[in-house]
Protein backbone atom coordinates (compact mmCIF):
# COMPACT_ATOMS: atom_id res chain seq x y z
CA UNK A 1 0.00 0.00 0.00
CA UNK A 2 1.42 3.69 -0.92
CA UNK A 3 0.28 6.33 1.61
CA UNK A 4 -0.82 9.39 -0.27
CA UNK A 5 0.74 12.14 2.14
CA UNK A 6 0.71 16.07 1.70
CA UNK A 7 3.02 18.21 3.22
CA UNK A 8 1.90 22.23 3.95
CA UNK A 9 4.11 24.82 5.53
CA UNK A 10 5.08 28.29 4.07
CA UNK A 11 8.74 27.73 4.46
CA UNK A 12 10.48 25.67 2.22
CA UNK A 13 13.26 24.38 4.15
CA UNK A 14 10.90 22.78 6.37
CA UNK A 15 8.62 20.82 3.67
CA UNK A 16 12.01 19.89 2.46
CA UNK A 17 13.03 18.30 5.54
CA UNK A 18 9.71 16.33 6.19
CA UNK A 19 10.02 14.90 2.55
CA UNK A 20 13.53 13.59 3.41
CA UNK A 21 12.43 11.78 6.87
CA UNK A 22 9.89 10.30 4.69
CA UNK A 23 12.13 9.18 2.57
CA UNK A 24 14.60 7.98 4.94
CA UNK A 25 11.61 6.08 6.51
CA UNK A 26 10.81 4.39 2.90
CA UNK A 27 14.52 3.14 3.21
CA UNK A 28 14.04 1.69 6.45
CA UNK A 29 11.02 0.02 5.98
CA UNK A 30 9.92 -0.16 2.27
CA UNK A 31 6.71 1.84 3.10
CA UNK A 32 6.04 4.19 0.27
CA UNK A 33 4.59 7.56 -0.18
CA UNK A 34 3.32 9.72 -3.07
CA UNK A 35 4.55 13.24 -1.44
CA UNK A 36 2.35 16.57 -2.96
CA UNK A 37 4.05 19.56 -0.88
CA UNK A 38 2.58 22.87 -0.72
CA UNK A 39 3.60 26.38 0.53
CA UNK A 40 0.30 28.04 0.51
CA UNK A 41 -2.88 25.93 2.32
CA UNK A 42 -5.18 27.71 0.16
CA UNK A 43 -3.53 25.40 -2.55
CA UNK A 44 -3.83 22.38 -0.91
CA UNK A 45 -7.66 22.95 -0.22
CA UNK A 46 -7.94 24.08 -3.85
CA UNK A 47 -5.72 20.21 -4.41
CA UNK A 48 -8.34 18.76 -2.04
CA UNK A 49 -11.22 17.73 -4.10
CA UNK A 50 -13.08 15.41 -2.90
CA UNK A 51 -12.59 13.16 0.88
CA UNK A 52 -9.71 10.54 1.08
CA UNK A 53 -7.36 12.70 -0.94
CA UNK A 54 -4.45 12.21 1.40
CA UNK A 55 -3.98 9.38 3.86
CA UNK A 56 -1.34 11.72 5.64
CA UNK A 57 -1.60 15.52 5.99
CA UNK A 58 1.51 17.56 7.61
CA UNK A 59 0.26 20.76 8.75
CA UNK A 60 2.17 23.74 9.93
CA UNK A 61 -0.03 25.35 12.74
CA UNK A 62 1.07 28.75 12.07
CA UNK A 63 1.72 29.79 8.35
CA UNK A 64 1.68 33.90 6.98
CA UNK A 65 1.38 33.72 3.43
CA UNK A 66 0.57 36.86 1.34
CA UNK A 67 0.10 38.80 4.77
CA UNK A 68 -2.19 36.73 5.83
CA UNK A 69 -1.56 34.65 9.12
CA UNK A 70 -3.42 31.20 8.22
CA UNK A 71 -3.60 29.16 11.63
CA UNK A 72 -3.33 25.28 10.73
CA UNK A 73 -6.20 24.69 12.75
CA UNK A 74 -8.67 26.69 10.41
CA UNK A 75 -7.27 24.69 7.38
CA UNK A 76 -8.35 21.26 9.01
CA UNK A 77 -11.54 22.31 10.11
CA UNK A 78 -12.41 23.05 6.69
CA UNK A 79 -11.10 19.12 5.52
CA UNK A 80 -13.03 17.47 8.25
CA UNK A 81 -16.31 19.62 6.93
CA UNK A 82 -16.13 18.02 3.76
CA UNK A 83 -16.31 15.46 5.44
CA UNK A 84 -12.85 14.02 5.54
CA UNK A 85 -12.74 12.24 9.01
CA UNK A 86 -10.45 9.67 8.15
CA UNK A 87 -7.36 11.34 6.93
CA UNK A 88 -4.44 11.60 9.51
CA UNK A 89 -3.44 15.31 10.45
CA UNK A 90 -0.43 15.94 12.01
CA UNK A 91 0.23 19.10 12.78
CA UNK A 92 3.80 20.48 12.76
CA UNK A 93 4.90 23.29 14.87
CA UNK A 94 7.83 25.25 17.13
CA UNK A 95 5.23 26.17 19.37
CA UNK A 96 4.19 23.37 21.39
CA UNK A 97 1.28 25.44 23.60
CA UNK A 98 -1.38 24.21 20.11
CA UNK A 99 -1.32 21.02 21.35
CA UNK A 100 -4.69 21.81 22.65
CA UNK A 101 -6.57 23.10 19.77
CA UNK A 102 -5.85 19.37 17.76
CA UNK A 103 -8.56 17.34 19.57
CA UNK A 104 -10.96 19.66 17.94
CA UNK A 105 -9.80 18.56 15.03
CA UNK A 106 -9.28 14.74 16.10
CA UNK A 107 -5.75 15.55 15.36
CA UNK A 108 -3.44 11.98 15.18
CA UNK A 109 -0.12 13.79 16.35
CA UNK A 110 1.72 17.02 16.96
CA UNK A 111 5.57 17.02 16.26
CA UNK A 112 7.72 19.98 17.02
CA UNK A 113 9.44 20.98 13.59
CA UNK A 114 13.08 19.57 14.98
CA UNK A 115 12.00 16.28 16.14
CA UNK A 116 14.24 13.61 15.86
CA UNK A 117 14.32 10.70 13.07
CA UNK A 118 13.85 8.29 15.94
CA UNK A 119 10.67 9.92 16.99
CA UNK A 120 9.40 11.19 13.72
CA UNK A 121 9.61 7.16 12.82
CA UNK A 122 8.39 5.93 16.00
CA UNK A 123 4.98 8.58 15.32
CA UNK A 124 4.19 7.32 11.70
CA UNK A 125 4.68 3.49 12.36
CA UNK A 126 2.27 4.22 15.24
CA UNK A 127 -0.29 6.32 12.98
CA UNK A 128 0.09 3.65 10.20
CA UNK A 129 -0.82 1.32 12.56
CA UNK A 130 -3.48 3.04 13.32
CA UNK A 131 -4.57 2.82 9.84
CA UNK A 132 -4.42 -0.30 9.28
CA UNK A 133 -6.60 -0.68 12.14
CA UNK A 134 -9.08 1.55 10.54
CA UNK A 135 -10.77 -2.16 9.33
CA UNK A 136 -10.49 -3.81 12.36
CA UNK A 137 -14.04 -5.41 14.06
CA UNK A 138 -16.00 -6.38 16.67
CA UNK A 139 -18.13 -8.99 17.08
CA UNK A 140 -20.95 -8.93 19.53
CA UNK A 141 -23.43 -11.26 20.56
CA UNK A 142 -26.91 -10.56 20.38
CA UNK A 143 -28.20 -14.00 21.35
CA UNK A 144 -26.59 -17.79 20.98
CA UNK A 145 -27.36 -17.51 17.39
CA UNK A 146 -27.08 -13.89 16.17
CA UNK A 147 -23.76 -11.57 16.33
CA UNK A 148 -23.62 -8.12 15.07
CA UNK A 149 -20.45 -7.15 13.28
CA UNK A 150 -19.06 -3.91 14.30
CA UNK A 151 -15.89 -1.63 13.08
CA UNK A 152 -14.17 -0.41 15.96
CA UNK A 153 -13.89 3.13 14.12
CA UNK A 154 -17.80 3.56 14.34
CA UNK A 155 -17.93 2.98 18.13
CA UNK A 156 -17.61 6.47 20.10
CA UNK A 157 -18.06 4.49 23.32
CA UNK A 158 -19.18 1.31 25.29
CA UNK A 159 -21.19 1.49 28.81
CA UNK A 160 -22.32 -0.35 31.70
CA UNK A 161 -25.02 -0.18 34.19
CA UNK A 162 -25.04 0.30 37.54
CA UNK A 163 -27.47 -2.65 38.58
CA UNK A 164 -27.24 -4.22 35.56
CA UNK A 165 -24.89 -7.11 36.03
CA UNK A 166 -22.54 -8.05 32.57
CA UNK A 167 -24.65 -5.83 30.07
CA UNK A 168 -22.86 -3.14 27.93
CA UNK A 169 -23.79 -0.58 25.15
CA UNK A 170 -21.97 0.33 22.10
CA UNK A 171 -22.89 3.84 21.03
CA UNK A 172 -22.21 3.60 17.48
CA UNK A 173 -22.53 6.14 14.40
CA UNK A 174 -25.42 3.86 13.45
CA UNK A 175 -27.49 3.59 16.98
CA UNK A 176 -26.68 1.54 20.14
CA UNK A 177 -26.16 -2.47 20.04
CA UNK A 178 -25.98 -4.13 23.64
CA UNK A 179 -24.62 -7.12 24.33
CA UNK A 180 -24.88 -9.31 28.08
CA UNK A 181 -21.14 -9.11 28.88
CA UNK A 182 -18.57 -7.66 31.31
CA UNK A 183 -17.35 -4.67 30.13
CA UNK A 184 -14.19 -5.24 32.27
CA UNK A 185 -13.47 -8.09 30.14
CA UNK A 186 -14.22 -6.14 27.06
CA UNK A 187 -11.47 -3.47 28.01
CA UNK A 188 -8.77 -5.77 28.47
CA UNK A 189 -9.82 -7.15 24.82
CA UNK A 190 -10.36 -4.13 22.86
CA UNK A 191 -7.50 -1.47 24.71
CA UNK A 192 -5.47 -2.12 21.74
CA UNK A 193 -7.64 -0.56 19.60
CA UNK A 194 -7.41 2.97 21.43
CA UNK A 195 -9.97 2.20 23.75
CA UNK A 196 -9.82 3.69 27.35
CA UNK A 197 -11.69 3.82 30.98
CA UNK A 198 -12.61 7.42 31.47
CA UNK A 199 -14.78 5.79 34.69
CA UNK A 200 -15.60 2.16 35.94
CA UNK A 201 -19.33 2.43 33.59
CA UNK A 202 -17.53 4.14 30.39
CA UNK A 203 -14.94 2.37 28.18
CA UNK A 204 -14.17 5.55 25.03
CA UNK A 205 -12.95 5.16 21.59
CA UNK A 206 -9.87 7.83 22.20
CA UNK A 207 -10.18 8.27 18.03
CA UNK A 208 -13.40 9.99 19.05
CA UNK A 209 -13.02 12.53 21.38
CA UNK A 210 -13.20 16.44 20.49
CA UNK A 211 -12.28 17.70 23.13
CA UNK A 212 -11.16 17.37 27.11
CA UNK A 213 -10.99 18.90 30.37
CA UNK A 214 -9.50 17.73 33.96
CA UNK A 215 -12.85 16.19 34.40
CA UNK A 216 -14.51 15.75 31.43
CA UNK A 217 -14.24 14.48 27.84
CA UNK A 218 -16.63 15.61 24.72
CA UNK A 219 -16.53 12.75 22.07
CA UNK A 220 -17.58 13.93 18.39
CA UNK A 221 -21.20 13.14 18.56
CA UNK A 222 -21.25 15.45 21.62
CA UNK A 223 -22.08 13.23 24.17
CA UNK A 224 -20.00 13.82 27.45
CA UNK A 225 -18.33 11.57 29.85
CA UNK A 226 -17.49 12.17 33.31
CA UNK A 227 -13.72 11.39 33.87
CA UNK A 228 -13.86 9.72 37.35
CA UNK A 229 -11.29 10.45 39.80
CA UNK A 230 -9.82 6.81 39.83
CA UNK A 231 -9.08 6.56 36.64
CA UNK A 232 -8.27 9.98 35.88
CA UNK A 233 -4.31 9.47 35.92
CA UNK A 234 -4.50 6.55 33.75
CA UNK A 235 -7.09 8.18 31.21
CA UNK A 236 -5.27 10.78 30.64
CA UNK A 237 -1.65 9.41 30.19
CA UNK A 238 -3.22 6.67 27.69
CA UNK A 239 -4.86 9.66 25.85
CA UNK A 240 -1.98 11.58 25.80
CA UNK A 241 0.44 8.78 24.58
CA UNK A 242 -2.44 7.49 22.44
CA UNK A 243 -2.83 11.01 20.33
CA UNK A 244 0.67 13.07 20.49
CA UNK A 245 4.42 12.34 20.82
CA UNK A 246 6.22 15.06 21.90
CA UNK A 247 9.98 15.44 20.76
Amino acid sequence: MRFKTAICDDQQFWVDMLVKKLEHYNIETGIEFDISTFLDPEELLSAYTEPGCFDFLFLDVEMPVNGKDIKGIDVAKKIRSLPDNDVKIIFVSSYPEYVQMGYDVQASHFLTKDVTTEIFDSVLSKIISLIRKDTALVKVKIDRDKCDILKVKDIYYIRSFLGKRDYIEYNTVDGIHSEQRSIISLGKEIRSHGFAFANKHNLVNIARIKRFTKDEITMDNGHKIRISRRYGQSFHKQLHDYIFTYS
